[in-house]
């Protein structure tokens, strides 16, 4: 097998474990190698040794020793366990970013929107003529998928505004001092 091929089967390997391509299946990676003088089983068996390789690496934290150590029973030739390295050095963070992204449960705040109306119309007249936030947020699964935006639209006057920005600076030191922690 060329080198080449190996890269194919890399490549297309991490598109249909990441990046969920539904057109990956064995039949096309058999033909992506046909011209490689490796037999179907061959390919199978191959496949079968990289994708859980591929799946423990994007979904672990190892270092460049580690995952060296994670492919020596493999045997592969020394240029394949060489370019194996470097494609994984290149794509790595882009892996975990799609890993991270699916391991978020909740809605995510993708947008924010606002304007300040004065209200004209109230059952007090204290109220009236009185500046108002008309705030929209926009929440989503995740980064990626615009579709799946949901919408929530609320009135906040001033002094829920006020209470509204000391809770966020409270939840920022505590970010703050987190981080600090961490590091």
């Amino acid at each position: 097998m060329e080198l080449k091929h190996f890269d194919f089967l890399l490549s297309s390997l991490v598109k249909k474990l990441y990046h969920k391509d539904k057109s990956i299946t064995n039949e096309y990676l058999q033909e992506g190698v046909i011209d490689s003088q490796l037999g179907n089983d061959q390919v199978l068996t191959l496949v079968d040794t990289l994708e859980p390789i591929l799946l423990e690496i994007g979904h672990s934290d190892l270092s460049q020793n580690a995952l060296e150590k994670l492919l020596e029973p493999l045997e592969l030739r020394q240029d394949f366990h060489q370019h194996f390295l470097k494609y994984w050095e290149q794509q790595r963070d882009e892996i975990r970013s799609i890993v991270r992204n699916e391991l978020i449960f909740n809605d995510r705040l993708s947008g924010v929107s606002w304007r300040v109306d004065m209200k004209t119309n109230s059952k007090k007249i204290s109220n009236i003529n009185q500046p108002i936030a008309i705030v929209e947020l926009l929440l989503s699964r995740n980064q990626q998928e615009r579709e799946d935006t949901k919408s929530i639209m609320f009135e906040i006057d001033k002094t829920q505004i006020s209470n509204l920005v000391n809770q966020i600076e409270e939840i920022e030191s505590l970010l703050e001092k987190g981080i600090q922690q961490k590091n």
